[in-house]
């Protein structure tokens, strides 16, 4: 899945100029399976930076977070690697009211709640500047 994903994401970004950061839970194990010449991505592993987001660092060896630790690598900036997570969470309130809804009407109430939580987001911006 993680492999289509980068794959569909390096169709639509395809100039060798761009590149991707990877943040993912166990992007160590991920990495070495690009790296093997058998892996559907192995001919783009070039366009791609490696990290382990920042909850998960901590349970890998020192080794590791030495190389994957987000705060150590180049461009990635001071993200933890979280965003999903935070938004599934946010997501999971709505399980017991759309699961009996027709697809359609899931996704007109899933994209009410995106659209909620990113506009929140944006507001609360300018007082996590602030402090």
């Amino acid at each position: 899945m993680a492999e289509c994903l980068i794959s569909e994401l390096n169709n639509l970004f395809s100039k060798d100029s761009q590149s991707f950061v990877i943040l993912y839970d166990i992007a160590c194990s991920f990495h070495a399976h690009v790296m093997n010449s058998n892996c559907a991505i192995h001919t783009i592993k070039s366009k791609l930076n490696w990290g382990v987001s920042i909850f998960h660092a901590y349970a890998h060896s020192v080794k590791c977070q030495l190389k994957y630790h987000p705060r150590i690598q180049e461009d990635i900036g001071l993200t933890d690697g979280e965003s999903l997570e935070r938004i599934w969470s946010y997501l999971g309130k709505f399980v017991l009211n759309t699961k009996h809804m027709r697809p359609a009407h899931r996704l007109d109430i899933l994209s009410l709640a995106i659209q909620h939580i990113s506009q929140k987001m944006i507001y609360d911006l300018g007082n996590l500047i602030l402090y």
